[in-house]
């Protein structure tokens, strides 16, 4: 009878540990709530980019992950764009927005900056975006890259340049976009100083790569 019982046990035993690890399918009738719309998203630093701390003088490493950059949101009727929180806007002139990363600290003097310009023209090709943004270069800066893409659908033109900041020494980095919109000519710029570079690239990059093209 002892035994009877201690197997009954174990069979109960057995089917519930079985059972309870089962997953749970949702049945057809649950609705799923679409997320709510937000001023701001979070972009998650790359593993890629864990930082690795030495602790004293121990050979033991931990690691540290950069802090995730907040975004949030400008738009007008021409276009929508994310940009960091902590980041600055200045829309003062006419056809031109300006987006200022913060200066990091005393000794910085140049705010990292993404820009965008429209205006209405009559250039439409790769030919004649070049020839607007070769009449802003210095003498001492060096065209790396030029080339013909698809953005957003639409035929643009990508110049990337090195130099010199144009009022001072210290050595920078520029990416510019032209796109025709209707009308309207679109001028996607972005400027870093190259000691900075690994830090802002990625940054402006999500930015170009989040924004979005009103209304032609």
């Amino acid at each position: 009878m002892k035994n009877m019982l201690v197997l009954a046990l174990v069979s109960i035993i057995l089917f519930f540990g079985c059972t309870g690890g089962e997953q749970k399918k949702t049945g057809s009738n649950v609705s799923v709530e679409p997320p709510k719309a937000s001023s701001t998203y979070v972009v998650p630093p790359n593993d890629s980019s864990v930082i690795n701390q030495k602790i004293n003088d121990s050979s033991s490493t931990v690691p540290i992950k950069p802090k995730e950059i907040v975004y949030t949101y400008y738009s007008s009727p021409l276009f929508f764009i994310y940009y960091p929180k902590d980041w600055g806007v200045d829309d003062s002139n006419n056809g031109i927005f300006e987006f200022l990363a913060p200066l990091e600290d005393n000794d910085d003097k140049i705010s990292e900056e993404f820009v965008v310009e429209i205006w209405e023209g009559n250039e439409s090709t790769a030919e004649g975006f070049e020839l607007l943004e070769r009449q802003l270069l210095k003498p001492y800066d060096i065209i790396e890259k030029k080339e013909n893409v698809r953005y957003k659908n639409r035929d643009a033109f990508v110049m990337e340049v090195e130099g010199k900041i144009h009022d001072g020494n210290e050595d920078m980095f520029y990416k510019t976009v032209f796109f025709r919109n209707g009308e309207w000519i679109y001028r996607l710029h972005y400027a870093i100083e190259k000691s900075k570079l690994d830090k802002y690239h990625n940054i402006m990059e999500t930015i170009l790569d989040r924004f979005v093209i009103g209304s032609g």
